[in-house]
């Protein structure tokens, strides 16, 4: 819920309290997307927790990715000209 990557504690208070506070429509601890934040949306974040679940973001571009920058840079150099 506070989008640092992992689901901890924080992330699972954030849903007990929305879902305390009946919580409906379009909202971040919506997990199931029903529209009520409520038990479902609790044990889907309890879950997670407990499972350590975190984010997997990729890591500095591979080689190929970094060949393709060169070769559009190339590319847009020479229609420059």
């Amino acid at each position: 819920m506070n989008q640092d990557g992992v689901v901890d504690a924080t992330d699972a208070g954030v849903i007990d309290n929305d879902a305390a506070n009946f919580a409906t429509g379009n909202v971040n601890t919506d997990l199931n997307g029903d529209e009520a934040v409520d038990a479902s949306d609790i044990s889907i974040a309890d879950n997670n927790v407990y499972n350590l679940v975190t984010a997997v973001f990729p890591s500095k571009p591979g080689p190929v990715n970094l060949m393709l920058r060169k070769i559009k840079s190339a590319l847009m150099r020479i229609q420059l000209y």
